[in-house]
């Protein structure tokens, strides 16, 4: 693919040239939701945008005044690259309309870790808005540290059912030896109408002490909302014993 036509797109004064343009170079240059890979050809193509400075003409949409092209121009940085699109992209995680917000929250997904990136996801984790806080746990699912672990386990409480199942998924392929005690220390939380996720997980990596809890919950104990959580609690000791059995 060229980019002659989308680099003249940008430099026209319409914004609907400018948000097609946008897209482009995200779908073309962008990481694939599924394996976080990029297409073979996006350096090619990321230099073909520099060598007409269209680094620049992406960093100036990301703050233009209509929110659309703030958005698409922030999910174009993050299929860029390169240190101007980061620095942007940590400004963008602050901007007060949602759909920016959670462009950069999101574009910061395989992001080479370092402090200040993490930080800002962190942060992201107690924002207001589902979305945001759902991408910010997505986006720190291959981040490892205990702090990163602790917050996980947090969102696993989370009040939206999205963001709670975000970090079942993170948490579900993280060290098992790290994650098993907070999640047991979980459970001692008065919240058991938002454990389905938390029983997800218990049920994913969990061993036979976990499974004779879960077991035990799901039969006796009387929590809040008892048939749902005594049903997720059945379901995560099962998974537990049928994947020891399958190891036998």
């Amino acid at each position: 693919m060229s980019f002659a036509v989308t680099l003249r797109a940008l430099q026209q004064n319409h914004a609907d040239a400018w948000c097609k343009a946008l897209r482009d170079i995200a779908r073309y240059m962008g990481t694939d939701a599924e394996t976080g890979a990029r297409p073979a050809d996006a350096e090619a193509l990321r230099q073909e945008l520099a060598a007409v400075d269209g680094e620049t003409r992406l960093l100036a949409l990301s703050r233009d005044a209509a929110p659309v092209v703030r958005e698409l121009a922030v999910d174009a940085l993050a299929a860029f690259g390169g240190d101007a699109a980061r620095t942007r992209l940590l400004e963008a995680c602050g901007d007060d309309v949602l759909e920016v917000r959670a462009s950069a929250v999101g574009g910061l997904e395989n992001w080479p870790v370092d402090r200040e990136v993490v930080e800002v996801l962190l942060i992201a984790l107690d924002d207001s808005k589902w979305l945001v806080r759902m991408r910010a746990t997505r986006a720190l699912a291959a981040v490892p540290g205990a702090n990163v672990d602790a917050a996980l386990i947090t969102m696993l409480l989370d009040s939206e059912n999205y963001v709670r199942t975000t970090a079942a998924d993170a948490l579900a392929v993280r060290p098992p030896e790290a994650i098993l005690p907070r999640l047991r220390r979980l459970m001692q939380q008065p919240s058991p109408h938002l454990f389905d996720a938390a029983f997800d997980v218990m049920g994913r990596i969990g061993v036979e002490e976990d499974a004779a809890f879960l077991a035990r919950v799901g039969r006796f104990i009387n929590w809040s909302q008892p048939g749902p959580v005594k049903a997720w609690a059945r379901a995560a000791a099962r998974a537990i014993r049928a994947r020891q059995r399958q190891r036998r």
